[in-house]
């Protein structure tokens, strides 16, 4: 998916899943105004890179458990994204509970890599199950996630700049330029 523009989507502007062996490319794309600006949902291995993604209710997820859709979500990269005002409120639905103000999710990811990407001013504006400039999760269905690196980004008025709901293992936070986090001290990794 290249050089698209996705807006005022009920579920995801972009969406990629239900393949083990998805090998997906999103590159210079737009996707704005929707509940899930880039989903990647039970899908393995593939890159976001250069996009903007703004205005949704969770800009880019990485999810893994959604009942009766078989496999994991991993392997993917996310680099060089501008992950800006994902403010918008989403109430709980078939897919998910409510989300709002989520700059990137690894919801019960693995092997997954966010890398230089600038991610300011995402704020909930209304009930989330969590939130965050970039969130590392146990997904809906308690997929813990695993391995997965969050390095070398820029991320300002978050709520907070990063999360992690302390699950999993491997997961490493290191060089992110950040003022908050959950629990606190990742932002000094």
């Amino acid at each position: 998916m290249l050089f698209n523009r996705a807006v005022n989507a009920d579920e995801a502007g972009f969406y990629i899943g239900d393949s083990s062996q998805a090998d997906a490319r999103l590159v210079g794309n737009v996707a704005a105004d929707s509940r899930f600006g880039i989903l990647f949902r039970n899908a393995e291995g593939g890159t976001a890179v250069g996009n903007v993604v703004r205005g949704n209710c969770a800009g880019v997820m990485v999810l893994s458990g959604i009942p009766g859709l078989p496999g994991l979500a991993g392997g993917f990269t996310m680099r060089g994204n501008v992950v800006t005002r994902n403010t918008r409120a989403c109430e709980e639905s078939e897919e998910g509970p409510a989300i709002s103000g989520v700059g990137i999710a690894l919801a019960g990811a693995h092997h997954s890599r966010v890398a230089g990407n600038v991610i300011t001013n995402n704020v909930p504006t209304g009930p989330t199950v969590f939130s965050g400039g970039v969130a590392v999760v146990t997904d809906f269905l308690g997929t813990a996630p695993e391995d997965n690196t969050v390095v070398s980004n820029v991320l300002h008025g978050n709520h907070p700049d990063l999360f992690w709901d302390g699950t999993g293992s491997g997961n490493l936070f290191r060089h992110n330029l950040c003022a908050t986090s959950d629990p606190a001290g990742l932002c000094a990794q």
